[in-house]
């Protein structure tokens, strides 16, 4: 058995302007890719920020609904001690009322008491008026009788019981009388008593009247407080239902916003890709060149069929590091790396042949291969704000 060698060579023909609609096509699709993103990260941001700021809201409206109950059940507590007061203030008054009504009875039982004194000195003084009278009648009689010798013994008799009877009558109406102005005396003084009674009792019923007064207006404002303290406290439990609504709403258009930024994270990965095979099939095609079907090769000048303008000796402005930036690569925009034709240059500004613009700052390194018509592989990053491709490096293609 005899070995066979094979010829495994296998022949491409790389169609150039085939590769090329697929590189721009897919810088295209990378671009529109990246501003997908770039839109779906500041939504998200603005629906985190609405969050954080809705987040916020709910902590302020849970502490004003705590604030405000709090207040309604300070409000609560001091109507229950004012309607308290008021309890206590209208038994003051009704026992103030009282004590006035019994002062009142205990005065008018004075004033009868010292009118029946006054009643009884008058009888007594009469009687005693009347006992004088008979006494000095008497003595004037027994005077008579003694100066008058032929009157009867008998009748000297009669006369000194008479005067007996007159000095005792004399001494019981002397005596009453002395009662009856000690009664009335003592009357005097109980009526007196009373009508200090009754005005003291009348100063503690007006007292117990301004202190129920005063209580009944403390109840009052004690109740519209707790009303206004109740209704704050309503609002602010409705404002707590409606932040927390509107909380729980921020957090599903959070949600919604990640998950739009997952999608477009994974239609940035497909495009980017993409682009990565498209440069790959550019590069191949670059170094392996144009093959015909025969198996010879032709050289290959440019991407496009454009000759590279070797005589141009044109200078671009540099962006300074101020608008540029620098060549970092840890910046905070995506990361790009390709290949393409240079079809037109202006101030510091290259496009190229995928319609994209690259601009360069002074950490650009190999600035010296940009030319008209250059095939260049750079390296750098996608500005989604400025919609350019900044370069941190730039070598020309090789064939």
């Amino acid at each position: 058995m005899s070995n066979v060698q094979l010829d495994t060579k296998v022949l491409y023909k790389f169609d150039l302007n085939e590769i090329r609609k697929e590189q721009i096509s897919a810088d295209r699709e990378l671009f529109d890719a990246l501003a997908v993103v770039n839109a779906a990260k500041a939504k998200l941001a603005a629906k985190k920020s609405a969050f954080d700021q809705l987040e916020a809201q709910l902590a302020l409206a849970e502490t004003e609904a705590d604030k405000a109950a709090a207040e309604a059940a300070k409000a609560k507590a001091e109507r229950e001690r004012a309607a308290e007061r008021l309890r206590l203030t209208n038994k003051a008054l009704n026992d103030a009322q009282d004590q006035l009504n019994l002062a009142l009875l205990d005065q008018a039982a004075a004033s009868d008491a010292v009118i029946a004194a006054q009643d009884a000195v008058s009888k007594a003084t009469a009687r005693f008026n009347t006992a004088d009278v008979a006494l000095k009648a008497a003595e004037v009689a027994v005077q008579k009788a003694e100066a008058d010798l032929s009157v009867a013994r008998e009748n000297l008799l009669k006369a000194e019981n008479t005067l007996k009877n007159a000095q005792k009558e004399f001494q019981r109406a002397s005596q009453d009388l002395s009662d009856a102005k000690d009664d009335l005396e003592r009357a005097t003084r109980r009526k007196e008593l009373a009508d200090q009674d009754v005005g003291k009792a009348q100063d503690a019923l007006k007292l117990a009247q301004q202190a129920f007064n005063d209580a009944k207006n403390a109840l009052e404002s004690a109740t519209k407080a707790l009303a206004a303290a109740d209704a704050k406290r309503q609002a602010c439990l409705a404002n707590l239902a409606e932040a927390r609504s509107g909380l729980e709403q921020a957090k599903n258009d959070q949600g919604a916003a990640e998950w739009d930024l997952e999608k477009a994270l994974a239609t940035l990965y497909q495009s980017q890709a993409r682009k990565e095979a498209a440069d790959r099939a550019s590069a191949l095609a670059l170094a392996e060149g144009s093959t015909r079907l025969d198996g010879t090769t032709t050289t290959f000048n440019s991407l496009g069929g454009w000759q590279k303008d070797t005589s141009y000796t044109g200078n671009f402005i540099v962006q300074t590091a101020k608008d540029f930036g620098s060549c970092n690569t840890g910046s905070s925009y995506p990361r790009f790396a390709g290949s393409a034709k240079i079809v037109d240059i202006s101030v510091g500004i290259a496009t190229l042949s995928t319609g994209q613009q690259i601009t360069f700052g002074d950490c650009t390194s190999g600035l010296n291969v940009i030319r008209p018509g250059a095939e260049i592989i750079v390296d750098g990053v996608v500005n989604v704000d400025k919609k350019v491709i900044q370069v941190f490096n730039v070598k020309e293609a090789s064939i």
